[in-house]
Protein backbone atom coordinates (compact mmCIF):
# COMPACT_ATOMS: atom_id res chain seq x y z
CA UNK A 1 0.00 0.00 0.00
CA UNK A 2 2.97 2.38 0.96
CA UNK A 3 4.54 1.35 -2.45
CA UNK A 4 1.47 2.30 -4.29
CA UNK A 5 0.95 5.68 -2.39
CA UNK A 6 4.67 5.95 -3.36
CA UNK A 7 4.22 5.59 -6.85
CA UNK A 8 1.08 7.55 -6.85
CA UNK A 9 3.25 10.81 -5.59
CA UNK A 10 5.67 10.12 -8.25
CA UNK A 11 3.26 9.91 -10.58
CA UNK A 12 1.43 13.11 -9.47
CA UNK A 13 4.82 15.00 -9.40
CA UNK A 14 5.56 14.66 -12.93
CA UNK A 15 2.33 15.35 -13.99
CA UNK A 16 2.56 18.63 -12.12
CA UNK A 17 5.66 19.70 -14.02
CA UNK A 18 4.82 18.36 -16.70
CA UNK A 19 1.62 20.97 -16.34
CA UNK A 20 3.91 23.79 -15.24
CA UNK A 21 6.11 23.38 -18.21
CA UNK A 22 2.66 23.65 -20.67
CA UNK A 23 1.86 26.84 -18.82
CA UNK A 24 5.10 28.41 -19.01
CA UNK A 25 4.97 27.44 -23.27
CA UNK A 26 1.83 29.12 -23.24
CA UNK A 27 2.80 32.37 -21.56
CA UNK A 28 5.77 32.16 -23.64
CA UNK A 29 3.58 31.84 -26.72
CA UNK A 30 1.16 34.66 -25.62
CA UNK A 31 3.84 37.28 -24.99
CA UNK A 32 5.05 36.32 -28.80
CA UNK A 33 1.58 36.96 -29.94
CA UNK A 34 1.66 40.25 -28.49
CA UNK A 35 4.61 40.91 -29.72
CA UNK A 36 3.46 40.43 -33.52
CA UNK A 37 0.94 42.18 -32.87
CA UNK A 38 2.36 45.45 -31.98
CA UNK A 39 5.00 45.12 -34.92
CA UNK A 40 1.78 44.71 -36.91
CA UNK A 41 0.28 47.44 -35.79
CA UNK A 42 3.03 49.76 -36.29
CA UNK A 43 3.11 48.40 -39.82
CA UNK A 44 -0.16 49.17 -40.98
CA UNK A 45 0.13 52.70 -39.62
CA UNK A 46 3.65 53.40 -41.49
CA UNK A 47 1.67 52.11 -44.57
CA UNK A 48 -1.72 53.91 -44.79
CA UNK A 49 -1.12 56.89 -47.28
CA UNK A 50 -0.58 60.75 -45.76
CA UNK A 51 -4.19 62.66 -45.94
CA UNK A 52 -3.66 65.59 -48.17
Amino acid sequence: MLHNQHEMQGYYNRWESAEAHRQHQLHRIVQELGDLRLQFDDFQQHQQPPYD
